[in-house]
């Protein structure tokens, strides 16, 4: 079934995702923004107290600030700042985040690529309602 065959339930989730993809844009951008900030900023403060002997940023908080969207931010303080460059697993965890960043990102914003993979997960998905 095409998209404009199918029933209206069916269509309401697809409309419904890309209306709040519009409205949303506006505001990832911010959270993009404002995480990569604290992500640098984390680096940088967790730099400055590792060569003082002060308290340190832990690996699991800086981590999860590059999950949630910082790992741009966080790659590029690393390397700034030569902070965690050779710390492992850390690094490859990073690595890993911005790899995983950069295929949402691939996904979501590129319609050659989005348009095939929204039909795979389309197909899985009728496939599992014929299932039940």
């Amino acid at each position: 079934l095409s998209f404009e065959t199918q029933p209206f339930l069916f269509q309401l989730p697809k409309l419904l995702a890309m209306q709040f993809a519009q409205t949303l844009a506006p505001f990832l951008l911010i959270w993009f923004v404002v995480i990569n900030w604290v992500a640098i900023m984390s680096f940088w403060i967790d730099k400055a107290r590792s060569i003082s002997g002060g308290w340190r940023i832990r690996e699991s908080t800086l981590l999860s600030i590059a999950f949630w969207g910082g790992s741009l931010g966080a790659l590029a303080a690393q390397q700034w700042f030569r902070h965690k460059t050779t710390k492992e697993p850390f690094r490859s965890r990073l690595n890993h985040i911005a790899i995983l960043h950069i295929f949402i990102g691939v996904v979501f914003l590129i319609p050659p690529i989005r348009v095939p993979i929204l039909e795979m997960l389309d197909a899985i998905l009728a496939e599992l309602r014929s299932i039940q």
